[in-house]
């Protein structure tokens, strides 16, 4: 009735960010704990955690151990396709919920009050280098497993198509096949989905970067111009992993990943093969097109180093490649 009467907007009405409790996410957490976990409890989980980000009642300081649970989970072999591709969904999801949490001032009294109180309850981090990490690990993970059991339920299929023949079988070997093509099929779609959910998280870290670079940032809170801090920090450093991938020198002569940023990380924590040259190359040309103004010489190299890091290592790997 005050709202009809004073004719208050929706904009100014309490969300449900006021609600924001860490109870609410920890059960689902603990029933994602373990790679073991049934499909059904994943799933219900999975959906629940995503019910509460869209609600706005998860801090920031949860983000990443949302993503931490799903990394745990493309371990679970149990899980089907239609789960691993609601996890990438997910991971999504929460990299744009960081992102999109901390972007411009204060519009109202409300939001000072919300963001008093989320700081005094600990929701004091943003996108940072840890998140981006499992992140990654999380896209590299379900891709080259998808790989690794397509080729052993290729074997699997051969062993089968053998035995039937050694044996004179005939019956049922058609629907053995077509269950190998089914699921050469989703692991496929899989990989796609891993590789383009990669790209999109790099895209959405670096349109963040640009947009807050190259625009006026007065009247944001000291904590939020921290949080964009660290941003520009780790997009610095993916592009530089980036660099050294397309190079192919992010490992020494022992193998063992040198790099620093979040992508070598997230390799050296999986022990999984970096990404082909080409991949990092096609992720180096969608930042570079897409995100003019950051790498122009217009753009402050006291607040970034991003124009030099283009002159000084990007574009000498460019020259290399194509005299090569």
């Amino acid at each position: 009735r005050k709202a009809a009467e004073g004719g208050y907007c929706s904009s100014d009405q309490p969300t449900t960010r006021i609600f924001c409790n860490q109870d609410l996410l920890r059960p689902f957490l603990f029933a994602c704990n373990f790679s073991e976990a049934p499909e059904n409890l994943v799933e219900i989980s999975i959906n629940a955690i995503q019910l509460l980000l869209s609600a706005e009642a998860v801090f920031l300081c949860d983000a990443v151990q949302i993503v931490r649970i799903l990394t745990i989970q493309s371990s679970n072999v149990s899980l089907g396709e239609k789960i691993r591709l609601h996890m990438l969904q997910i991971c999504t999801v929460v990299i744009n919920y960081t992102l999109m949490a901390e972007l411009g001032a204060f519009e109202n009294e409300q939001d000072k009050v919300l963001d008093a109180l989320t700081e005094e309850k600990g929701n004091i981090d943003g996108l940072n280098e840890e998140l981006f990490t499992q992140a990654c690990v999380l896209c590299l993970k379900l891709a080259q497993s998808s790989m690794r059991r397509k080729v052993t339920s290729q074997m699997g299929s051969m062993w089968t198509a053998a035995s039937s023949t050694l044996s004179g079988a005939t019956v049922g070997s058609q629907e053995q096949k077509a269950k190998g093509i089914r699921a050469s099929t989703s692991m496929k779609t899989i990989r796609r989905a891993s590789n383009a959910t990669l790209r999109q998280l790099v895209s959405m870290i670096f349109d963040k970067v640009c947009s807050v670079v190259t625009t006026d940032r007065e009247g944001i809170s000291t904590r939020q111009q921290k949080r964009l801090e660290v941003e520009i920090t780790v997009a610095s450093k993916l592009f530089m992993d980036l660099c050294m991938l397309a190079e192919a020198k992010c490992g020494g002569d022992d193998g063992v990943i040198k790099g620093s940023g979040p992508l070598s990380k997230a390799i050296q924590q999986t022990n999984l093969v970096p990404l082909p040259r080409s991949m990092s190359l096609e992720l180096l040309d969608g930042i570079l097109s897409q995100n003019k103004a950051l790498f122009s010489s217009a753009c402050s190299i006291s607040e970034t180093s991003f124009p030099i890091l283009l002159r000084s290592i990007a574009c000498p790997i460019v020259t290399t490649i194509l005299l090569s």
